[in-house]
Parts: C-alpha cells; structure tokens; sequence
C-alpha cells in the first residue's frame, strides 16, 4: 500500500484498512460528487489519519461528521468499545471557510435530532484548536465550542511543532514497556531493585492511589494513605541501574512526573498527572521531563495546570479513544511559566506540596523545593504542616535526617479544600 503511491495520506505508520478506504472514497468522487461512508472516529482523531484529515478540513471537503459513542451498541455482534462515525465528503476545491456540520459522542440515533448536539467548525477553528496536526475536537455542545476556542485565543499550546515554541522545555520518555522490556523485570523485591509504577497506581496529586496486594491492584485505604512510611508494592521491579541509563542526561532529581496515557473523555477524570519518586516506570504512565533550567519551584505550577478543571475540561474536547497521545497532550492549552507571578508561586506551591508530599518517599520533592524557597515561602510552609499535622502521631511526622519538613498528614476534606484553591486560581490565570 505504501509503495502503490495510491494512498499518500493515509498509508502512514500502522497502516489501517478504514483509512485507506476513506482516502480512497474521496479520490473516486466526480467534480460535483459526495462520498457517505461508516468509519471509526479515528479518521478525525488519531494520529496516523492526521493529514488526510487536514487536507480534507483545509479544503471544506468535509460535509458533516456524526460520532457515536461506542461501536458494539450498533452494530450487532461487535465487542469494538471505539466510537465510529458517519462521514460526508465532497469533491471541494474552493479552500474556502465553509462550515461543517459536527455531532460528538451520541448514544443513540435520536441524537441526530437534536439542534442543540449541532456545531459548525470552520478550517479556521480546526487550526485553532488543533495547530499541530488539524484533528478533530470532540466537542458536545456549541456552548462548549465557543468556551475551548476562548481558551485557545488567551493560552499557547504546550508544545508548537509549527513555530518550535515550548516555553517549558517539555519532553517525553516511555522507560520501560511492559512488552519489550518484560525481561528486565523481576517478580519480587531485592536491594538493587526498585518498584515499577503502572498508570493505575497513580492519580491527581498523588503517587498512593493503588497497590498491588496477593497479584491484584486495589486502591488505598484512608488508613494506609495515613501511614506516611507506607508505600505501593509493585507487581514487578526493575534494577537502578536499568532505570539510571534511561535518564542518563535527561533528568537529575531524585523524583518524576508521570501522567495516566490510558483515559477517556467520560471517566470522573481525564488528565491524571502526578510527581513520583523516581521508580521505574511502565510505557503507560509516560514521564514527562520539563526543563532542568526552570526553577524547581515551577513544577508545582505546572502539576496544577495539569490537574486543573480548566485542563481537564479541554482534554476531554480532544480524547477520542482511551489514550492521552502525546499529539493530544501537545496541542493542550498549556499556561507558560512567565504566566505565575511571584503571588501565584507563594500561593500554588505550599498547597501542592501539602497534597504532594504524603509519604517519606517523595522527600526528594519536597527537599528541592525547600532548597529553592525564601525565607517567607518556607515560613508558610512549616505553618501549613504544623497545621495540617495537628494530633499526628509523633513518631510518623516528626522531622528527620536534618529535614525541619516531615509529610503532610492526609486529610480527605482538607485536600478537596485545597484543589478548589488550586481549581480557582488556574482559571483566573487562564
């Protein structure tokens, strides 16, 4: 397919048969003609179909596309959970800013009736919303539509593959992948070996949301999140030295953050970004690397605008399928660092510390960001531990290794309290 010449948008990467098959569809048409074809959503969404959807969105060849859900509800005998959609092309030529017509996560056929599922989005708007590769947003509502593209118009993108521009200095690393590198790991704890984290294991803020108990995961009980001493245990470990070569000369710090690529738009949450120690880790919670010459006291800015509402909010317009892609991540309004003033500094890092900073394992983190804090940030600091640690057994958050900082005791109300602070000053800087 790919040496024919037939299929030069869409015989890319792994090759896909529906996408051949839409490209093919559109070059039959006659200078007047339409094309309606069933296909999954991927054709708008994913990666691989990414310049065959530009071509077609900057030509106005697109007529409507109509997205359902998920594909076994339809069709009889299917267990596929993709969503499919029924796509009008036409033979456009004129590169003009006509609209499209566009209906997004239906459930069932009703849906098509209703006026208010209906959105129209120029080549203009794809552009905007989407610079680096044209794909689609999956968009619920007009009302949506127009709040993401005023969000688009204050913030930049994360990463601009266009101009180049990444103001974080943002890069990415898939340490080990449960397939490929399945012989570096071993089934039980020794000296040298460290935990390999799973992208379940992790959540918003924090590194203890599940462990692995008799070889199945479970969550956290409030009483273990309280033990600071208690940490995850794996299914598997990996050695220091395997995890040491992976960051060679890319990562310094004795911690990491990591963020869940399996998601969907329709869970509770979609962007799940998180700092962790500095463990292995599977290809399913990718690392993500800003600049080692930003200051340490920025990474607590940028986790907040990872787990804010407003993030959340748009990455839920742009997952299509079940997976945080790195293309999806990067074209994610993404506020820059000269965004935070020294105020929003004083105020994000404390309250990201305190959700942070559970367990003596992530005393690397709150050790850097310690060592880059004045005299007025660490006195806020101390009082919010003394704070939040009243009535805590002493021999658990008690100050040690010449430390003066001991964990955050964990507190349900008081962490909900604190990512409402969090949720509001994001938006107000958005």
């Amino acid at each position: 397919m790919r040496a024919s010449s037939r299929f030069p948008l869409t015989a890319v990467g792994d090759v896909n048969t529906y996408a051949l098959f839409a490209e093919h569809a559109r070059d039959l048409l006659a200078p007047m003609g339409r094309a309606g074809i069933i296909v999954p959503t991927g054709i708008a969404t994913a990666d691989t179909t990414k310049r065959f959807f530009e071509t077609v969105v900057d030509s106005s060849s697109i007529e409507s596309l109509f997205d359902f859900l998920e594909a076994r509800d339809f069709f009889v005998g299917l267990e596929s959970r993709d969503p499919f959609c029924l796509l009008t092309l036409s033979n456009n030529t004129t590169r003009n800013e006509r609209p499209a017509r566009f209906i997004f996560k239906m459930l069932d056929l009703q849906e098509l009736k209703r006026q208010e599922r209906l959105i129209y989005l120029t080549p203009s708007d794809f552009a905007l919303l989407n610079p680096n590769t044209r794909t689609c947003p999956m968009l619920r509502t007009q009302a949506d539509a127009e709040l993401t593209k005023k969000i688009y118009r204050n913030t930049a993108i994360l990463i601009d593959e266009r101009t180049g521009r990444n103001p974080w200095g943002v890069s990415y690393l898939r340490m080990f992948d449960m397939a490929n590198d399945s012989h570096l790991f071993a089934n039980s704890a020794k000296p040298d070996l460290l935990p390999l984290y799973e992208s379940r294991l992790l959540h918003q803020f924090t590194h203890r949301w599940a462990t692995y108990e008799n070889g199945e995961s479970r969550d956290f009980k409030r009483e273990e999140l309280a033990n600071p001493y208690i940490v995850i245990q794996p299914r598997y470990w990996v050695s220091q030295e395997d995890i040491a070569q992976r960051l060679l000369n890319r990562w310094s710090h004795k911690w990491l953050m990591a963020f869940r690529d399996v998601c969907r738009a329709n869970d509770e949450r979609t962007a799940i970004f998180s700092v962790i120690p500095r463990v292995g880790v599977n290809h399913k919670a990718p690392i993500i690397l800003p600049s080692e010459q930003l200051p340490v006291l920025q990474t607590p800015c940028l986790i907040s605008v990872f787990d804010s509402l407003v993030f959340d909010f748009v990455a839920r317009q742009k997952v299509g399928g079940t997976s945080l892609s790195y293309f999806i991540l990067n074209q994610l309004p993404v506020l820059p660092p000269d965004a935070f003033s020294e105020a929003d500094v004083a105020f994000i890092v404390p309250r990201v510390l305190e959700l942070a900073y559970t367990a003596w394992d992530m005393k690397p983190f709150a050790e850097d960001v310690w060592a880059e804090a004045d005299e007025s940030l660490c006195s806020e600091i101390l009082r919010r531990s003394a704070e939040c640690n009243v009535g805590a057994p002493a021999d658990l958050f008690a100050p040690r290794d010449g430390f003066a900082l001991p964990p955050f005791r964990w507190n349900d109300e008081r962490r909900a309290l604190i990512r409402a602070d969090l949720h509001a000053r994001i938006a107000k800087l958005y």
